[in-house]
Protein backbone atom coordinates (compact mmCIF):
# COMPACT_ATOMS: atom_id res chain seq x y z
CA UNK A 1 0.00 0.00 0.00
CA UNK A 2 2.82 2.41 0.90
CA UNK A 3 4.61 1.70 -2.39
CA UNK A 4 1.43 2.46 -4.36
CA UNK A 5 0.96 5.71 -2.45
CA UNK A 6 4.59 6.62 -3.00
CA UNK A 7 4.25 5.93 -6.73
CA UNK A 8 1.18 8.17 -7.09
CA UNK A 9 2.74 10.90 -4.99
CA UNK A 10 5.84 10.75 -7.16
CA UNK A 11 3.77 11.14 -10.33
CA UNK A 12 1.86 14.09 -8.90
CA UNK A 13 4.97 15.88 -7.66
CA UNK A 14 7.15 15.27 -10.69
CA UNK A 15 4.51 16.21 -13.23
CA UNK A 16 5.44 19.90 -13.46
CA UNK A 17 9.17 19.14 -13.63
CA UNK A 18 8.73 16.55 -16.33
CA UNK A 19 6.47 18.88 -18.32
CA UNK A 20 9.18 21.55 -18.18
CA UNK A 21 11.85 19.08 -19.26
CA UNK A 22 9.75 17.98 -22.24
CA UNK A 23 8.33 21.32 -23.38
CA UNK A 24 11.19 23.62 -22.52
CA UNK A 25 8.68 26.10 -21.12
CA UNK A 26 10.14 27.67 -18.00
CA UNK A 27 8.18 27.28 -14.81
CA UNK A 28 6.53 30.16 -13.00
CA UNK A 29 8.49 31.68 -10.16
CA UNK A 30 5.83 30.75 -7.63
CA UNK A 31 6.83 31.86 -4.17
CA UNK A 32 9.94 33.99 -3.95
CA UNK A 33 12.38 34.13 -1.00
CA UNK A 34 10.69 37.31 0.28
CA UNK A 35 7.39 35.49 0.72
CA UNK A 36 6.79 34.30 4.30
CA UNK A 37 5.50 30.98 2.93
CA UNK A 38 8.61 30.33 0.84
CA UNK A 39 9.49 27.48 3.19
CA UNK A 40 6.50 25.57 1.73
CA UNK A 41 8.04 25.84 -1.73
CA UNK A 42 11.32 24.52 -0.34
CA UNK A 43 9.50 21.70 1.49
CA UNK A 44 7.85 20.62 -1.76
CA UNK A 45 11.21 20.53 -3.47
CA UNK A 46 12.77 18.47 -0.69
CA UNK A 47 9.90 15.97 -1.06
CA UNK A 48 10.41 15.81 -4.81
CA UNK A 49 14.11 15.15 -4.33
CA UNK A 50 13.38 12.47 -1.72
CA UNK A 51 10.90 10.68 -3.98
CA UNK A 52 13.14 10.70 -7.03
CA UNK A 53 14.89 7.38 -7.46
CA UNK A 54 16.48 7.29 -10.88
CA UNK A 55 19.50 9.47 -11.59
CA UNK A 56 17.77 10.79 -14.72
CA UNK A 57 14.80 11.98 -12.68
CA UNK A 58 17.09 13.56 -10.09
CA UNK A 59 18.95 15.43 -12.84
CA UNK A 60 15.70 16.64 -14.42
CA UNK A 61 14.46 17.80 -11.02
CA UNK A 62 17.63 19.81 -10.35
CA UNK A 63 17.47 21.41 -13.79
CA UNK A 64 13.79 22.24 -13.23
CA UNK A 65 14.56 23.76 -9.84
CA UNK A 66 17.35 25.82 -11.40
CA UNK A 67 14.88 27.17 -13.97
CA UNK A 68 12.50 28.09 -11.16
CA UNK A 69 15.28 29.95 -9.34
CA UNK A 70 15.95 31.92 -12.54
CA UNK A 71 12.26 32.85 -12.68
CA UNK A 72 12.41 33.92 -9.01
CA UNK A 73 15.43 36.12 -9.70
CA UNK A 74 13.62 37.72 -12.63
CA UNK A 75 10.58 38.46 -10.45
CA UNK A 76 12.78 39.88 -7.70
CA UNK A 77 14.68 42.08 -10.13
CA UNK A 78 11.43 43.49 -11.54
CA UNK A 79 10.19 44.34 -8.05
CA UNK A 80 10.37 48.02 -7.18
CA UNK A 81 11.94 47.41 -3.76
CA UNK A 82 14.54 44.74 -4.48
CA UNK A 83 15.53 42.71 -1.42
CA UNK A 84 19.21 41.84 -1.65
CA UNK A 85 18.79 38.96 0.81
CA UNK A 86 16.03 37.42 -1.33
CA UNK A 87 18.19 37.71 -4.42
CA UNK A 88 21.15 36.12 -2.68
CA UNK A 89 18.95 33.24 -1.50
CA UNK A 90 17.64 32.62 -5.02
CA UNK A 91 21.14 32.99 -6.49
CA UNK A 92 22.73 30.56 -4.02
CA UNK A 93 19.94 28.05 -4.54
CA UNK A 94 20.34 28.37 -8.31
CA UNK A 95 24.04 27.58 -7.97
CA UNK A 96 23.22 24.68 -5.62
CA UNK A 97 20.81 23.10 -8.12
CA UNK A 98 23.19 23.48 -11.04
CA UNK A 99 26.01 21.99 -8.97
CA UNK A 100 23.87 19.01 -7.89
CA UNK A 101 22.82 18.36 -11.49
CA UNK A 102 26.45 18.60 -12.61
CA UNK A 103 27.57 16.12 -9.93
CA UNK A 104 24.80 13.68 -10.83
CA UNK A 105 25.75 13.85 -14.51
CA UNK A 106 29.40 13.29 -13.64
CA UNK A 107 28.54 10.26 -11.49
CA UNK A 108 26.43 8.73 -14.24
CA UNK A 109 29.16 9.38 -16.79
CA UNK A 110 31.69 7.56 -14.57
CA UNK A 111 29.32 4.58 -14.53
CA UNK A 112 29.53 4.49 -18.31
CA UNK A 113 26.02 5.79 -18.97
CA UNK A 114 25.24 8.06 -21.89
CA UNK A 115 24.69 11.49 -20.36
CA UNK A 116 25.17 13.57 -23.48
CA UNK A 117 21.54 14.76 -23.47
CA UNK A 118 21.72 15.83 -19.84
CA UNK A 119 25.09 17.45 -20.34
CA UNK A 120 23.68 19.51 -23.20
CA UNK A 121 20.60 20.50 -21.18
CA UNK A 122 22.77 21.47 -18.23
CA UNK A 123 25.13 23.44 -20.46
CA UNK A 124 22.14 25.23 -21.98
CA UNK A 125 20.76 25.89 -18.49
CA UNK A 126 24.08 27.44 -17.44
CA UNK A 127 24.02 29.68 -20.51
CA UNK A 128 20.37 30.62 -20.03
CA UNK A 129 20.89 31.37 -16.35
CA UNK A 130 23.93 33.49 -17.15
CA UNK A 131 22.05 35.47 -19.81
CA UNK A 132 18.93 35.88 -17.68
CA UNK A 133 20.95 37.08 -14.72
CA UNK A 134 22.94 39.49 -16.89
CA UNK A 135 19.77 40.90 -18.46
CA UNK A 136 17.96 41.09 -15.14
CA UNK A 137 20.82 42.91 -13.44
CA UNK A 138 21.30 45.19 -16.44
CA UNK A 139 17.60 46.03 -16.45
CA UNK A 140 17.61 46.73 -12.70
CA UNK A 141 20.73 48.86 -13.12
CA UNK A 142 19.08 50.87 -15.91
CA UNK A 143 15.94 51.35 -13.81
CA UNK A 144 17.96 52.57 -10.85
CA UNK A 145 20.01 54.87 -13.06
CA UNK A 146 16.84 56.39 -14.55
CA UNK A 147 15.36 56.85 -11.09
CA UNK A 148 18.60 58.41 -9.89
CA UNK A 149 18.59 60.91 -12.76
CA UNK A 150 14.97 61.79 -12.06
CA UNK A 151 15.72 62.37 -8.37
CA UNK A 152 18.70 64.56 -9.32
CA UNK A 153 16.43 66.70 -11.51
CA UNK A 154 13.85 66.95 -8.72
CA UNK A 155 16.63 67.87 -6.28
CA UNK A 156 17.84 70.69 -8.53
CA UNK A 157 14.28 72.00 -8.86
CA UNK A 158 13.81 71.83 -5.07
CA UNK A 159 17.07 73.71 -4.53
CA UNK A 160 16.02 76.42 -6.99
CA UNK A 161 12.69 76.85 -5.22
CA UNK A 162 14.46 76.96 -1.82
CA UNK A 163 12.35 74.07 -0.52
CA UNK A 164 14.70 72.78 2.20
CA UNK A 165 12.43 69.98 3.42
CA UNK A 166 12.03 68.54 -0.06
CA UNK A 167 15.73 69.10 -0.77
CA UNK A 168 16.76 67.09 2.29
CA UNK A 169 14.26 64.32 1.49
CA UNK A 170 15.55 64.09 -2.07
CA UNK A 171 19.17 64.05 -0.86
CA UNK A 172 18.34 61.07 1.34
CA UNK A 173 16.58 59.32 -1.52
CA UNK A 174 19.56 59.96 -3.79
CA UNK A 175 21.91 58.48 -1.17
CA UNK A 176 19.74 55.35 -0.98
CA UNK A 177 19.85 54.98 -4.75
CA UNK A 178 23.61 55.39 -4.80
Amino acid sequence: LFMKFKKYLLIIMLGPVMAFAQTGTPPEAGLTPQNPFYFLDRLGEVLQEFLAFSPETKIRIQIGFAAERIAEIQVDMKAKDVDAKGLSVAQSRLEEHLLKASKLISEESKKGKDVKEFSEVLKDEFEVSKKVLELSFESAKDTLENEREQVKEELEAAKKSNNTIQTEALKLKLEELE
